[in-house]
């Protein structure tokens, strides 16, 4: 798991803790987890959405460290706004913020069921945002929650999936282009990257 300190956001949002889990054997169980979750009553809801207070990403829709990285800084730029003591956001919290920040439109529905977990996720990405735990405590917290093996987020990469990349991001016609497939990737990761970093300007 990597940690982040990111000291130029208010201190309830200026620490990232990030984990890869490869080979993940229970992702329908976690994604039924947020549903159940996402509209249970009372002390019994708020405790399973505490259990679950993370972002889950498919991990096949993220070219690289920086494309996620990318994505969880201009959340935190979209949503603290100096006016405000909390994230101003246009889903349920913070961390789902992250998914409609992936997404190349504003379609919550959309960037829930492309950039979240899915039932036959086998990679997933676990972010979160915040928080007063140590860095073990949240990782403990993460593998309570998600059967996998932890890797590197090196490994991102390898684990895209360039066919789903090219028709959430309108990419195909690059496939087109008299150019290396090394040169394709690099020009399909920049726009990939700047359509996820414009949106702290838009």
């Amino acid at each position: 798991m990597e940690t982040y300190t990111l000291s130029h956001f208010p201190e309830p949002y200026s620490t990232i803790h990030i984990a890869l889990f490869h080979t993940v054997t229970n992702a329908r169980t976690i994604r039924n987890r947020l549903i159940t979750a996402s509209t249970a009553p009372g002390p019994e809801g708020e405790l399973s959405r505490s259990q679950l207070d993370y972002a889950f990403l498919d991990a096949s829709l993220l070219i690289s460290r920086q494309h996620l990285i990318t994505a969880i800084h201009t959340t935190l730029l979209n949503t603290l706004l100096p006016s405000s003591s909390s994230p101003q956001t246009r889903t349920h919290n913070l961390h789902s913020e992250i998914l409609l920040t992936l997404s190349p439109n504003y379609n919550i529905s959309d960037s829930v069921r492309r950039h979240g977990i899915a039932d036959e996720s086998d990679a997933v990405v676990v972010v979160r945002v915040g928080g007063g735990e140590s860095s073990e405590e949240v990782y403990k917290g993460m593998t309570r929650v998600v059967h996998g093996d932890l890797v590197g987020l090196e490994d991102l990469g390898g684990l895209v999936d360039w066919n789903r990349v090219d028709k959430v991001y309108k990419l195909s016609d690059l496939n087109q282009l008299p150019l290396s497939h090394q040169e394709i990737v690099q020009r399909k990761s920049a726009v990939v990257i700047n359509t996820v970093a414009i949106k702290s300007v838009t």
